[in-house]
């Protein structure tokens, strides 16, 4: 029995020891991404330590000098990028190959400990504090949005980038409250009828169409306080 170690259309496009990296690199990214692990995450992404060396041993097939090869053959096809840390090489996806949906990283969703400790010790000398205050406002408005989501459409979307991207392009033009209100409005027309499929990010936080659901809730909120209205007077007289 044969065990495929990388993707035909890789293969073609880029040789077949450049999809066995591929295939080796995708592997990790996704099991790190199930895992929401920390440890592997560098400037939002996860990464792979791979040395030449170390690819040889894995696949003693391909020698150093071929990877070297096709590691820069797959950065100038903008497929991969390499990041140094610890003087060590990292690899990773490059953007338009990554993932979408990739874990926001829990120090991120947490409070001011996030802000690096040097940042912190001396705010006086770093103009980077406010930076990292407005970020992680900003993001904790994302976490509550989504959280909202979820409660009122008894949901489970996960903190992804995905989810975040989309809400943070919609609190450019709305206020997080009427954000949330639009959803409360949206799971409340949409909730146990064919609709409910679409209480969702994609859907819900779409920049293109939320502009109508505001307006829709907008009237429907004004059509139902003339009736209050009518149905107060109305009262009123039949009083007497």
């Amino acid at each position: 029995m044969s065990i495929r170690m990388f993707h035909e259309k890789d293969a073609m496009l880029y040789g077949v020891n450049a999809a066995v990296l591929l295939y080796r690199l995708r592997y990790f990214i996704d099991d790190n991404i199930r895992l929401e692990s920390e440890e592997y995450l560098i400037e939002g992404k996860y990464h792979a330590q791979f040395s030449d060396r170390d690819l040889t041993t894995l696949y003693p097939w391909i020698t150093e000098r071929a990877w070297q090869g096709v590691i820069k053959k797959l950065i100038d096809a903008k497929v991969i990028e390499t990041r140094a840390k610890n003087g060590k090489r990292w690899l990773t996806l490059a953007k338009k190959h990554y993932p979408n949906d990739t874990p926001i990283p829990k120090k991120v969703l947490q409070d001011d400990a996030s802000i690096p400790k040097k940042v912190r010790d001396n705010p006086e000398e770093s103009s980077g504090l406010s930076l990292y205050k407005e970020k992680l406002k900003n993001i904790n408005s994302e976490v509550e949005i989504l959280n909202h989501l979820n409660k009122v459409a008894n949901k489970k979307f996960r903190h992804v980038k995905s989810h975040h991207k989309l809400i943070k392009t919609l609190l450019r033009n709305y206020p997080s409250e009427l954000v949330k209100s639009v959803l409360s409005y949206k799971a409340g027309k949409w909730l146990g009828t064919k609709y409910e499929m679409y209480l969702r990010p994609s859907t819900l936080f779409r920049e293109s169409k939320f502009d109508e659901y505001v307006n829709e809730m907008e009237t429907d909120q004004s059509e139902s306080d003339s009736e209050n209205i009518f149905n107060d007077e109305l009262a009123a007289v039949l009083r007497g």
